[in-house]
C-alpha cells in the first residue's frame, strides 16, 4: 500500500503543471446541474488515469467527467480532476485534485491536493491523516453553539438544501460556504471547522477527503448515521464529537 501511496503521491503533485503551466482553457455549462467543466477537467482526468493505470493495471477508474466504471474490479481510483471548477475559473484558491484509491469500495487511500494554496493532505487506512508533512486531528469541540459549520453553496438543486439549513444555522456559533467539498472536509480534519453538511452530492466529493477525516478522528455518515455508500448524496462530516447532535437537527429529534 505505501509504493501506490508514494506513486500516486507524486503523480498527483506533478498536476500542478495544468494549473501553473501556459495551457489555454476553455469552458461551457452544463445546464441541468448549472455545473460547469472545462477543457482542463478532462485534460487532468485523463492525465491521472493514464499514470494510475501503470501503476495499478487492473483498476477500474470513476472519475467527475467520465463517469462511472463499466466493469466490475476489486480496485478502483475515484478521481475528481477539479474538485470545484467554478473557484477555479473565478480564481479562488479553494479547490483541489482529490483522488482515493479504494479496495473492494473500501478507501485506503485519500489524497487532496490544492495547488493554489501549496498544501497536499492525505491518508492511509489505519495509518492517520497529514496535512504536507504534519499530523492532523480534528477539533475537540463538543457544543455546536461554539462551532463551524460548513454549508451547501447549490441551493438550487432542492428546497430539501433550504430547509436543512433552516434546521440547524440557529445552534451553530457561524456558518460559511467555500463553493469546495474537499476544502470544507479536510478543514474539518485539520480542526478549523467541526461540521459539513451535504444535502445532494457526489461520491467523488466525500470519499477522498473522508478518509482523510476518518485518519483525522472525525466521522463520515449518511443523514441516520449510518456508513454511507458510494451512492449515497445526504452526508454528514464531523469532528465525531457533534455527530448524534447533528443528526438529531436534521431529523427533528429534540434536544
Amino acid at each position: 500500500m505505501r509504493k501506490i501511496f508514494d506513486s500516486a503521491k507524486k503523480i498527483i503533485l506533478q498536476t500542478d503543471e495544468f494549473f501553473y503551466g501556459k495551457a489555454n482553457f476553455d469552458y461551457s455549462f452544463q445546464k441541468i446541474d448549472r455545473e460547469t467543466i472545462t477543457s482542463l477537467d478532462v485534460k487532468i482526468e485523463e492525465y491521472l488515469k493514464d499514470k494510475l493505470s501503470i501503476l495499478t493495471p487492473h483498476a477500474a477508474f470513476w472519475g467527475e467527467e467520465k463517469g462511472m466504471p463499466s466493469g466490475e474490479s476489486e480496485e478502483l481510483w475515484v478521481i475528481d480532476p477539479i474538485d470545484s471548477t467554478n473557484n477555479f475559473i473565478l480564481e479562488i484558491p479553494f479547490f483541489s485534485v482529490s483522488v482515493a484509491y479504494c479496495i473492494n469500495r473500501v478507501p485506503t487511500i485519500g489524497i487532496c491536493f490544492f495547488p493554489k494554496l501549496k498544501t497536499l493532505l492525505f491518508a492511509i487506512k489505519g495509518e492517520g491523516a497529514y496535512r504536507n508533512a504534519d499530523r492532523i486531528k480534528v477539533s475537540s469541540k463538543q457544543k455546536l453553539s461554539d462551532s463551524l459549520l460548513l454549508y451547501d453553496n447549490q441551493f438550487y438543486k432542492s428546497e430539501l438544501v433550504f430547509e436543512n439549513l433552516k434546521k440547524v444555522v440557529n445552534s451553530f456559533f457561524t456558518v460559511r460556504i467555500s463553493g469546495c467539498a474537499s476544502f470544507d472536509i479536510c478543514a474539518i480534519a485539520c480542526g478549523q471547522a467541526e461540521v459539513r453538511i451535504f444535502n445532494q452530492t457526489k461520491v467523488m466529493d466525500f470519499i477522498p477527503g473522508g478518509l482523510i477525516l476518518e485518519e483525522a478522528g472525525g466521522i463520515v455518515s449518511d443523514f441516520h448515521g449510518k456508513s454511507p455508500a458510494f451512492d449515497q448524496q445526504q452526508i454528514i462530516c464531523s469532528n465525531g464529537f457533534l455527530h448524534a447532535d447533528i443528526i438529531d437537527c436534521l431529523n427533528g429529534v429534540p434536544r
